[in-house]
């Protein structure tokens, strides 16, 4: 993962998949809301081959599509 000047990673969050209606908070990625958990891994799955980025699972399980 590329790293800034000061030595931190660079990456761009373009979207966020959850389960839980109340995780959905404002910002510039998109964020959507799936139905279950086969559902948010393939809706984070196709949005990153689409935008040619990454997927990251996070440790609750919500999914984020990141861009390095």
């Amino acid at each position: 993962m590329p790293r800034n000047a000061e030595g931190k990673f660079e990456y761009d969050v373009l979207a966020a998949v959850t389960l839980d209606k109340n995780r959905i908070m404002g910002g510039r990625q998109l964020t959507l809301l799936a139905e279950n958990a086969e559902q948010q891994k393939k809706m984070a799955q196709e949005i990153a081959i689409t935008l040619k980025a990454d997927v990251v699972k996070l440790s609750f399980g919500d999914y984020l599509v990141i861009r390095t």
